[in-house]
């Protein structure tokens, strides 16, 4: 990983002195661009009863500071050697399942606009899942420290390789897009419980999408369905299941009100454990360069089974701060009181590490800096 890092470092390095020189053929100096995107933060909880943790993180937020739990860093880089054709890197440094911070290339795609508005890409991208899939991880671009663990977290796929086709269309100052993908999905890790790792892979992977701009407000649907496989310790315990992730979002932006409001489904051929419904809103209001908000955001993994498996719901309730004071800058607060769910799975709950007597709630203060250049 650190390989990969360095490489995708020196990279943005040889794109920054290859954008300066211009030999004079097709705008050689135009054909490169890069730009970055990062996050330092730190998180405590008022518990160590429990560590607080993003999806699939195995170490997390106690009474001590973690700098860990919200900090990244990208770097990505662009060469676009004619109008219509383009290729795209980009590379992530978080703390991911295996307990430290390592380095992913998260999107290596070309992408082809043969007609105004219609383009089509291949390669590694992100699954546009979400109502913010593609700058979810960019924390200066959305208005809360991180996004609703709720709604953001049981989808077991970020990225995926395969192609996609767009349209956007204009109608006067509004406008309509649709999209379509094709391929398969990056494997995805989980706990079962300490010691014992889980992977789930996605294969014959179909999505659908489409949103509505109309300048004030947006609104965006998308559905993803794929088969799945589930290996636990290397041997498959499942096969051939149909997951489905269906989302709609909406984001509203008027006279300083700022609301933003989501509900996902996901259901895996009729398997209880990997189904769960969730949704979340924002409100806040700008007051200069400080934009306070708040968000409440819950979920539930339905029960059945004849009563062999119970319904289990979690919420947290969050207030926090933005202010952007520097250009490309942005300083966020924020207070999460969360109730998660029982048992202390990581794949179940925001909490690992979970101590015995503990209630499955904690209050977490997070301090972060967002930024891009």
């Amino acid at each position: 990983m650190k390989k990969v890092f360095a490489a995708t470092a020196l990279a943005a390095v040889f794109l920054s002195h290859t954008a300066e020189a211009d030999i004079g053929f097709n705008a050689i100096g135009d054909m490169f661009t890069y730009n970055g995107f990062g996050t330092a933060g730190v998180a405590r909880s008022d518990t160590d009863g429990g560590e607080f943790v993003q999806e699939f993180q195995n170490l997390g937020a106690g009474k001590n500071f973690d700098w860990k739990t919200d900090s990244k860093l990208g770097l990505q880089g662009t060469f676009a050697p004619t109008t219509w054709l383009s290729g795209t890197i980009q590379g992530l440094s978080e703390e991911r399942f295996f307990n430290h911070i390592s380095t992913q290339i998260e999107w290596a795609y070309i992408k082809i606009s043969p007609l105004n508005g219609l383009s089509f890409r291949g390669g590694k991208m992100a699954l546009p899942a979400f109502l913010v899939s593609d700058s979810r991880n960019v924390g200066y671009a959305n208005n809360w420290v991180r996004a609703p663990d709720e709604v953001y977290g049981p989808n077991q796929f970020d990225t995926f390789q395969g192609f996609d086709v767009a349209y956007r269309h204009a109608i006067g100052k509004y406008s309509v897009t649709v999209g379509a993908l094709a391929g398969q999905t990056t494997p995805s890790d989980f706990m079962v419980y300490p010691g014992v790792v889980g992977v789930i892979l996605g294969h014959e992977l179909r999505g659908y999408n489409a949103s509505v701009d109309l300048d004030l407000a947006t609104i965006r649907v998308s559905r993803v369905t794929s088969a799945v496989a589930v290996l636990i310790d290397n041997a498959i315990i499942a096969k051939g299941l149909v997951y489905t992730f269906t989302s709609i979002g909406a984001t509203y932006d008027h006279n300083n009100v700022v609301g933003q409001a989501e509900f996902i489904e996901k259901r895996t051929d009729g398997s209880i454990a990997y189904s769960f419904n969730g949704w979340y809103a924002l409100g806040g209001y700008r007051l200069g360069k400080w934009l306070p908000y708040a968000i409440y955001a819950s979920g539930e993994r339905p029960g059945g089974a004849g009563g062999t498996v119970p319904e289990l719901t979690r919420h947290t309730e969050s207030v926090g701060v933005r202010l952007d004071w520097f250009k490309s800058v942005d300083f966020k607060a924020q207070l999460d009181h969360i109730t998660g769910f029982g048992g202390g799975f990581p794949n179940n709950t925001p909490f690992v590490n979970v101590q015995p007597g503990f209630n499955n709630k904690a209050n977490v203060l997070t301090l972060t800096a967002d930024f891009v250049f």
